[in-house]
């Protein structure tokens, strides 16, 4: 959605602001110990929302009040570009509005959060939501009459209308894209298309959340348990290769049952995206959807150059894991079975929040103290309780605090899910602290970096204390599989979105055959050429024999390869291609985009790979204690949206228009596959 209204205001009523979150799968399967009551938690680890609102009532007064305003909003069109002073009440009264309907929003939210089965807060929910849409059409009028007021009158108004310029940022945001500001009878036209075009996105999580039933599969003792989409990741963490297999497979099969519906619901998907930047007059999907962070093409393309460039780490990785599991040939749900199951132990949340404090020392005391008002506060909510909501996120207000929910099943991953969510929450913590409610919140863009941010410090922290070698080779492949989840994945998916939008904006079909082929194309572009498999349920037919041939004049290693009564000859980039020989491309896997819910919101993913890989590079600034580097970093979880978020980034260290964050990132992956390698070799994994 377009935002409409240069401050924080609007745009938090239009976009109803989404928690930081963070999906987690431990609890996927049935537990072998009961789960408890909320009830039968201690106090100390349950959030307290009456920083939000004391009773149910006193929202109720509050969704009155803003009710009331409704009226006014409407009444400032025509005004605000006759008078600065009226433009600076019309700002005051939104974000009066604005405040009330966040904390509305959010205490709704979490309430329902912490037991699902209470439906009043289902009935919140929806009230809030419909109240948001009045206010989104109460001020569509704004974006168009604003940017039709000439630059020298906002000078004038700067000068002479105390307060105005603190907006200054916001109102230049909205001036900036005035070649994509309509009329307002055509903005009103897009804003009430804005229903029609959620269809394919709601139709697809009706489809996926609600329509598909999944099979059942035997687990390793025999018991059928029940697909979902949590379950087969669970299940596919499995020593035994077969329950592995059964579970992504049938998994995706069961998606294939539905290829032709799904392909039909992304056309209509990229229509959309299509429709909406050149109604807007963009030169692009991307183009238009990078552009309301300001943020040039040239960064997601350089980026995803840059990844695809550098796979040849990731291929090396994919081998060493197929050797390290004693296999013939690696497939992709062998992806995340432990290497080192052995290594995994009981992380108590006291210990853990022991162990984040101590590995976030670097940032100093001011940070250290921001951390025990989050932990020491009852800001969080730790465990897992019946029917409390899945995952973990961060959220919060202007006018309360920040709040994590957590479902705390004391496993490492755990511990590391806590800390990014307390990067999150600290993060808002700065930025609330610092900064006029206008610029108090910040975009996802540089959000996803104070998360990981937390992350690399409290890795770097346990390979640092940890001198076991088994256990370092744990920790070092879950940094592995972070850096390619986070990084590899997302910019492959970054890669096929954008070959979606550009086939679409070509007027090509898009049918579940060519976004197949589509996808699989991709997904060889980031693993190697590999070997095509259709044959069935396992390795046999896959021996080979096989011979590799390299040019000195090329520096380019041609395979030959004999497997079963078929030749193939794969040719590859210097040595590269002879660590992907082994890996077994199943054809189900072609279909991997129709359960990708992420692709219904375009040019999204990339995101969460710049900030991780920023996030890298800042961290690496503050451990090395690079002077300024800790104070830079301060800065930047203390700006909001005060500044664009690349210069915001810049300013805190890292230029994202250069090649640099990503090159270092890449080198850094390397060395930890390096690493793994020494690892795997002094643990006896692989000769």
């Amino acid at each position: 959605m377009r935002k409409l209204y240069c401050p924080k205001a609007i745009w938090i009523i239009l976009a109803l602001m989404l928690p930081f979150l963070l999906i987690s799968v431990e609890s996927a399967l049935a537990q072998t110990k009961e789960i408890k009551e909320r009830s039968e938690i201690p106090e100390k680890y349950k959030w307290d929302l009456s920083a939000l609102y004391k009773s149910d009532d006193a929202w109720e007064a509050d969704f009155k009040v803003v009710e009331g305003m409704i009226p006014s909003i409407k009444s400032y069109e025509g005004k605000i570009s006759k008078s600065g002073a009226d433009m600076l009440a019309y700002f005051k009264l939104t974000e009066d509005a604005a405040k009330k309907v966040e904390n509305m929003q959010v205490y709704a939210g979490m309430s329902f959060d912490q037991d699902t089965r209470n439906q009043k807060y289902t009935g919140f929910k929806d009230r809030i939501q419909t109240l948001a849409a009045q206010f989104g059409e109460a001020a569509s009028w704004f974006t168009p009459e604003l940017v039709s007021i000439p630059d020298a009158t906002f000078e004038k108004w700067y000068k002479e209308v105390p307060g105005l310029a603190m907006y200054r940022h916001g109102i230049d945001d909205e001036l900036r894209t005035r070649a994509h500001t309509l009329s307002p009878a055509e903005e009103k036209l897009l804003a009430l298309s804005s229903n029609v075009a959620q269809c394919p996105t709601n139709a697809n999580t009706a489809l996926r959340i609600a329509d598909i039933k999944f099979p059942t599969v035997k687990d390793e003792d025999g018991n059928d348990v029940q697909l979902s989409e949590g379950r087969a990741f669970m299940l596919m963490e499995s020593s035994d290769k077969r329950v592995r297999r059964d579970a992504a497979i049938k998994l995706l099969e069961t998606y294939m049952q539905y290829q032709n519906t799904a392909a039909a619901l992304m056309s209509g998907n990229m229509a959309g995206d299509v429709f909406y930047a050149r109604a807007r007059n963009y030169n692009s999907s991307l183009h238009a959807s990078l552009d309301a962070d300001n943020i040039d093409t040239t960064v997601f393309l350089n980026l995803v150059a840059s990844v695809k460039k550098n796979v040849g780490a990731l291929q090396k990785y994919v081998d060493l894991r197929r050797r390290a599991l004693g296999l013939d040939f690696i497939h992709s749900y062998d992806m995340v079975t432990p290497l080192i199951a052995e290594t995994r132990e009981t992380v108590p949340y006291d210990k853990a929040v022991t162990t984040i404090t101590t590995a976030m020392a670097p940032m100093g005391k001011d940070y250290g103290e921001a951390m025990a008002k989050v932990f020491n506060s009852r800001w969080v909510d730790v465990y897992e309780t019946k029917n409390k909501q899945a995952g973990a996120y961060s959220w919060g207000t202007f006018m309360s605090h920040p709040y994590m929910l957590l479902n705390y099943n004391e496993t490492l991953d755990d511990m590391f899910t806590t800390a990014h969510e307390l990067g999150h929450a600290v993060h808002t913590y700065y930025s609330h602290k610092t900064q006029p409610y206008t610029y108090s919140g910040y975009t996802l863009f540089n959000a996803e970096v104070a998360s990981t941010f937390n992350e690399a410090l409290l890795m770097d922290h346990l390979l640092k204390t940890e001198k076991n070698p088994a256990k370092r080779l744990y920790l070092v492949n879950q940094y592995i599989d972070n850096f390619r989840g986070t990084v590899f994945t997302q910019v492959m998916f970054a890669d096929f979105e954008l070959k979606m939008h550009r086939a679409a904006e070509a007027g090509e079909p898009l049918t579940a055959e060519s976004l197949s082929e589509m996808y699989m194309q991709t997904l060889k572009e980031f693993y190697g050429p590999g070997i095509d498999d259709s044959s069935g349920t396992d390795d046999s037919n896959l021996l080979f024999s096989y011979k590799e041939t390299f040019d000195p004049t090329t520096r380019d290693t041609s395979v030959t390869m004999q497997i079963g009564d078929t030749t193939y000859h794969v040719g590859g980039e210097s040595n590269l291609v002879s660590v992907n020989t082994h890996f077994v491309y199943d054809p189900q896997y072609a279909y991997t985009w129709i359960r990708i819910p992420h692709f219904y919101r375009n040019f999204y993913v990339y995101k969460y790979a710049t900030g991780f890989l920023s996030a890298q590079a800042l961290s690496q600034k503050v451990l090395k204690g690079e002077k300024g580097a800790h104070e830079a970093y301060i800065g930047y979880l203390s700006s909001g949206s005060s500044k664009y978020p690349l210069d915001l980034l810049k300013d805190a260290g890292v230029d994202l228009t250069k090649p640099d964050a990503v090159e270092a990132g890449m080198k850094k992956f390397g060395e930890l596959v390096d690493e793994m390698e020494r690892l795997l070799k002094q643990t006896g994994k692989i000769k």
